[in-house]
């Protein structure tokens, strides 16, 4: 019995008494007392209610416990708010608390003890089951979570000098979209693990968009690699290019050469992706513009031949018009002139590259056929000396000749004389070698 229903009953007992000796008190019979006794000691008697066995009292106080740690296991299994971690530690607390509690039902050994531990054990269950904060409150904090994730990988991105600004753009644009996605999964979410998994998800997907590129270093040493490689094409082109001579292909080569250190000079002084590719890129435009191709072979070859043609029609005019030269020679070495020219234009045809082209070589061998003679006044004097030397003979055969009478010699000596001179002025007349040679200025 507890010790409310031992003081409940024992003022019951005590009621019972003074009501008996009341009622003696007003008994006037011997018979009025004893049936007021009978009664009172009957009614004193019957206060006395014993309870339950403790050890039944025991069997449903712990029964109690189990109903209680049942109902409070179920409220946080339920509980939106809590985690499936905080809901298998709360759980394991109720289990222990119940444990100790029937524990302690199984020490008592009175009614009273067996209520306190029962009280006890009930309190302490449900002070187990202990909700998180509002799913709402854990949404507002799990977003806020992946917002300061966003803005710490987009600023490692931003600082990131193994990445070109696309690919910036592109790792930023990303970390945005699985924000966006990582915060509406949590609003989704309508508890605290859906919340929390939301969360953990997107932190990941968020951390993963950050990809660095190589090292820089790496980079400048492909970016160089690049910029040799093109060297090389563009040289061999420049090296295969039929229009080009070579001077003009070893002046280009060597510009090339020129243009790659500086592309890799500047690679080196690179400190980020962009700026790598900023100075590959700058590189190989600077390379591939130092290969200029010549006008085509044909073109070439056409304007080679007009040059040989120009250069034919020139020395040509200059033969003709040569007082040096007699008709004789003239006629000569025009033909020369012309067969030298079609000799060039069919060496120009033959050519396959500029520096086949043998246009200089026919345009010496044109002018190397224009040969002029002596001057016009030497020519003069020599032809005026042939005739003195013929007048000198012709004189001396007419007087050596015995068919002659004197008077006959001395009229041809006169006139061999006048002849001579006649000749020698028509000779002093001319301005060209023809006109010199020309046999008028001869006597017979």
């Amino acid at each position: 019995m507890s010790q409310a229903d031992k003081d409940k009953q024992t003022q019951a007992v005590a009621d019972a008494a003074t009501k008996a000796k009341n009622n003696i008190d007003q008994a006037t019979t011997a018979d009025g007392v004893n049936d007021a006794q009978a009664t009172g000691i009957t009614d004193i008697d019957s206060q006395h209610v014993p309870g339950t066995s403790v050890d039944n009292q025991k069997q449903a106080a712990k029964d109690a416990i189990d109903k209680e740690a049942a109902k409070v296991t179920q409220d946080i299994k339920n509980d939106p708010t809590l985690s499936q971690a905080d809901k298998d530690k709360q759980t394991q607390a109720v289990a222990d608390a119940a444990t100790k509690a029937k524990n302690n039902i199984d020490q008592a050994t009175t009614a009273d003890g067996v209520n306190d531990a029962q009280a006890t054990g009930i309190t302490d269950i449900d002070s187990q089951h202990v909700p998180g904060t509002s799913v709402d409150n854990q949404k507002q904090a799990a977003k806020d979570a992946i917002d300061k994730e966003a803005a710490k990988v987009t600023q490692d991105i931003k600082n990131d000098p193994t990445l070109s600004q696309a690919d910036k753009d592109k790792q930023t644009q990303a970390v945005a979209d699985a924000a966006t996605k990582a915060k509406n999964n949590i609003d989704q979410a309508t508890t605290a693990d859906g919340v929390n998994d939301a969360q953990a998800t997107g932190i990941t997907d968020i951390d993963s968009q950050h990809v660095p590129g190589t090292s820089v270093d790496n980079q400048k040493q492909a970016a160089k690699d690049a910029i040799d490689k093109e060297a090389a094409k563009v040289t061999q082109d420049i090296k295969n290019d039929p229009t080009l001579s070579q001077a003009d292909k070893d002046k280009q080569t060597q510009a090339v050469a020129d243009a790659a250190t500086k592309a890799k000079n500047n690679i080196d002084q690179a400190t980020t992706a962009d700026g790598v590719n900023d100075a590959q890129a700058t590189g190989i435009t600077d390379i591939d513009s130092q290969h200029v191709p010549g006008t085509s072979v044909d073109n070439q070859k056409q304007a080679a031949k007009d040059a040989i043609d120009k250069e034919a029609a020139k020395v040509t005019e200059d033969i003709k018009n040569d007082p040096t030269l007699s008709q004789a020679d003239k006629d000569k070495q025009t033909q020369a002139v012309a067969d030298a020219a079609t000799k060039a234009k069919n060496n120009i045809d033959q050519a396959t590259n500029n520096d086949q082209m043998p246009s200089a070589t026919g345009i010496t061998d044109i002018d190397s056929q224009h040969v002029p003679g002596t001057s016009v006044d030497n020519q003069k004097q020599a032809a005026k000396d042939a005739i003195d030397k013929e007048a000198a003979k012709v004189t001396q055969d007419i007087k050596n000749d015995p068919t002659l009478s004197q008077a006959d010699k001395d009229k041809q000596t006169q006139a061999v004389a006048d002849a001579a001179t006649k000749a020698k002025n028509n000779i002093d007349q001319a301005t060209t070698a023809d006109g010199v040679n020309s046999p008028g200025n001869w006597y017979h």
